[in-house]
């Protein structure tokens, strides 16, 4: 009996840290944006050149209390849309999968902001301190404990 009550208890584990890896970055949005429909080729040759998405800059302490205020408000305003975001670094860290992410600061004891970034940024995260100003643009992924933001690069 006790074999079969340490099988349940593994696989409850691996059943946890799935759920935690995918919430905390293990999945990466992998669609594609949708290509613009064209009736002719005539169409494309005169069509104006596709505009990048519109940056939206806020500070961290805002983006955080317009999350804290209203989650469903903020994801309208700010969920899967690209943010540059002004605040001060109050951690450097890898989350639970190692992907290295920049805690800012906002106004609240326990709540940030959490910028998520790729593998390749260790180099430009390990020059970082905290109480340091930033500048970060990233991907709104909406509030998870932190307001996190995915693809985060640093606004030189």
């Amino acid at each position: 009996m006790k074999f079969l009550k340490w099988i349940g208890i593994g696989i409850g584990g691996l059943i946890i840290i799935g759920i935690l890896s995918s919430a905390l970055g293990g999945n990466k949005d992998k669609t594609t944006p949708d290509k613009p429909a064209t009736s002719t080729p005539a169409a494309t040759s005169n069509a104006p050149e596709a505009k990048a998405p519109e940056t939206i800059k806020i500070s961290a302490a805002s983006l955080y209390v317009a999350y804290k205020e209203n989650e469903v408000a903020a994801d309208e305003k700010y969920k899967n849309k690209i943010l540059e975001i002004t605040g001060t670094v109050d951690d450097i860290k890898k989350d639970i999968v190692d992907t290295p992410y920049v805690a800012l600061a906002t106004d609240d004891l326990i709540g940030r902001v959490q910028c998520m970034f790729d593998k390749s940024a260790l180099t430009q995260l390990s020059s970082l301190k905290k109480g340091q100003q930033i500048k970060i643009t990233g991907k709104c992924t909406g509030l998870m404990m932190n307001v996190i933001v995915r693809d985060s690069k640093i606004v030189e």
